[in-house]
């Protein structure tokens, strides 16, 4: 991981690792960064399983809530969420993917959000999302923090 964040300097993205419980988070706050990953998505769905419930884990802290026992991850990337969808659904976990308009008053607050719902046996899989982790602690403000 010290790897990954030494390579994030030197394209001079400010970043940082956060040790929680035995899983190790690369935090960057950067939209050029997340255009590059955006690009590099299409590469993600070959590597291994373990590697893409880390990419799971993390749609799921950044954007994902948890609450009255579901998980939910909102995006606005359809493709991203279909994915996600047919890599859980190949664990047996159920899963529903739907859309919501966002109705804003001017053209361009209006467009779909799409949200994944998954089923909570995604918790006995071996990922590291933080906020699954709460989800039987009874700790209902962790689930949403990020």
């Amino acid at each position: 991981m010290l790897k990954v964040v030494l390579l994030l300097k030197k394209i001079e993205l400010n970043s940082y690792l956060i040790n929680n419980n035995g899983c190790v988070e690369v935090k960057v706050n950067s939209i050029l960064f997340m255009d590059y990953m955006k690009e590099s998505l299409k590469k993600w769905w070959d590597e291994p399983e373990s590697y893409l419930l880390g990419v799971i884990s993390g749609l799921i802290d950044s954007d994902g809530n948890i609450g009255n026992g579901e998980i939910v991850i909102t995006n606005k990337n359809k493709s991203i969420l279909k994915k996600v969808k047919e890599i859980i659904n190949k664990k047996n976990i159920h899963t529903k993917l739907w859309i919501k308009q966002n109705k804003g008053k001017e053209d361009k607050w209006k467009f779909n959000i799409y949200k994944l719902r998954i089923g909570t046996a995604l918790k006995n899989l071996d990922h590291c999302s933080l906020k699954v982790k709460f989800l039987n602690s009874g700790d209902s403000a962790a689930t949403n923090r990020h």
